[in-house]
């Protein structure tokens, strides 16, 4: 894992901590994450994009540590509204937005 990547889930750390464990908590950002299209539990839904990467390994082990799920994954949606950038040849999406939630 990059020296970013390792930063980034600190600082997520730091704030997730300070969250109550009775309040719903939902996190947003730019992951750079794929986490596939087969549902994996109740973090992973069956409506995911692609095969997994490094960022979508870490992102699914967060979530299943701190029983979060990846919400968009649960929803079927065009293909093309399922990831924010496209490679120059137009066929690998590479960045996906996936919002957690906490059940």
């Amino acid at each position: 894992m990059e020296a970013d990547d390792l930063h980034h889930y600190e600082d997520l750390e730091e704030v997730y901590s300070t969250c109550r464990s009775n309040e719903i908590t939902i996190i947003m950002g730019d992951w750079n994450a794929k986490v596939g299209s087969e549902r994996e539990g109740k973090i992973v839904g069956p409506h995911g994009l692609g095969e997994r990467n490094d960022r979508g390994d870490k992102l699914v082990d967060w979530c299943r540590d701190k029983d979060m799920i990846i919400t968009n994954t649960w929803f079927q949606v065009d293909p093309r509204r399922r990831y924010t950038w496209t490679s120059p040849d137009e066929k690998k999406p590479d960045r996906f937005y996936p919002h957690q939630q906490q059940v």
